[in-house]
């Protein structure tokens, strides 16, 4: 019965943070977005720019926030919490397991870092094409 409570906290917890720190996300990166667009020279970015693109990323990116980041957050600590939870296992389990650590922290940190690249490559092309030209 105590582990289960413990459990139903645990997750309670895990919960509201992830809300609130999506509600965060959300409030900063769209002010952020709404200065920068305030603050663009006209000259250089707005007849540069289609309307259209700069809707459509507006629009976007905000969608993508509301509808993604709560979940993103909310997979990222549950694979973190099982990461470590399997880090402890398989340390106790096999001690000498700790000498090979520091190689796989190295090779997954190398492949997020090649993923994030070719994540955003992906997305701008894929902004680009969908965005209307309207002047």
């Amino acid at each position: 019965c105590l582990i289960a409570l413990a459990t139903a906290t645990a997750l309670l917890i895990k919960e509201i943070t992830v809300a609130l720190s999506a509600l965060k996300a959300s409030r900063t990166i769209h002010h952020d977005m709404v200065e920068g667009l305030v603050k663009a020279p006209i000259n250089t970015f707005y007849d540069r720019t289609p309307t259209g693109r700069i809707i459509n990323r507006f629009t976007g990116d905000v969608a993508a926030i509301d509808s993604q980041i709560s979940s993103s957050f909310n997979e990222y600590l549950g694979r973190g919490f099982q990461v470590l939870a399997s880090g402890v296992v398989i340390t106790i389990a096999f001690p000498y397991a700790l000498l090979a650590a520091p190689f796989f922290a190295w090779a997954a940190w190398s492949l997020s870092q090649y993923n994030l690249k070719t994540s955003v490559d992906l997305s701008r092309v894929s902004k680009i094409q969908r965005s209307p030209v309207v002047n």
